[in-house]
């Protein structure tokens, strides 16, 4: 049992940290809104969109299903030029810099919620344009739908500003020292054994100590300290 929880917890952590938790998470989100969206056109919204915001109603299937058209295709490009940029901040990261800098540069959770965002507006939009029925007349359309789907698009463009900005600021060297210096002194400050107080000048006398082989090659990312008071 307790192999299987280690398993399951080792599991779930390197999940999170990887590339497609927060994208995937987001693109189902994103699927959910899109039903309860058009769920709600069904019901009284359209018809109270166009009663009292007609400037906001778009009128013609044909204009919808070429707006819906363009924001697919345009938010497609954007996912694949931002997951390309990606891709090679990520090589030249480990080929100038070190490969531990990779794990922190997959899990960077904005990056991730901009992917995300991205994939999910493409699902919203193609379920959209899928309840555009080709005989529909203005009062047929699901316009808060369609509106939301512009509105999302509008989103993911200043989204794409944000991302070129933030992905060409994280690798920067200086960047990166800081945000290790700061993390670093975050978490020994939340140790339980941290002592504000601890003389570094005489350090301790490691020659009487034990050395624990690793079992597979690779980088340190966390320490399980109930493992290791066992062995203690």
């Amino acid at each position: 049992m307790k192999k299987f929880l280690a398993f399951f917890r080792l599991s779930w952590h390197q999940l999170r940290r990887g590339l497609t938790f927060l994208p995937a998470s987001l693109s189902l989100l994103m699927l959910c809104l899109a039903f309860l969206f058009i769920y709600l056109d069904e019901l009284a919204l359209a018809d109270w969109m166009r009663d009292n915001t007609p400037v906001l109603v778009i009128g013609s299937a044909e204009t919808a299903r070429a707006l819906l058209t363009t924001l697919v295709g345009g938010i497609i490009s954007l996912t694949v030029f931002s997951f390309s940029m990606v891709m090679i901040v990520l090589n030249q990261a480990a080929s100038n810099l070190s490969p531990r800098l990779l794990p922190d540069l997959i899990a960077d959770q904005p990056h991730q919620i901009v992917l995300g965002v991205y994939l999910g507006v493409t699902i919203f939009c193609l379920l959209t344009l899928m309840n555009i029925r080709p005989d529909a007349n203005s009062y047929g359309l699901p316009v808060f739908t369609i509106l939301s789907s512009v509105v999302l698009g509008i989103v993911c463009l200043g989204l794409f500003v944000y991302f070129i900005r933030s992905i060409s600021h994280r690798v920067q060297i200086d960047h990166i020292t800081d945000e290790l210096h700061s993390n670093t002194v975050k978490r020994l400050k939340n140790h339980p054994y941290y002592q504000p107080t601890y003389d570094f000048r005489d350090p301790p006398d490691i020659r009487s100590w034990h050395g624990v082989p690793a079992e597979r090659t690779g980088y340190l990312s966390y320490v399980n300290f109930g493992k290791l008071s066992r062995q203690a």
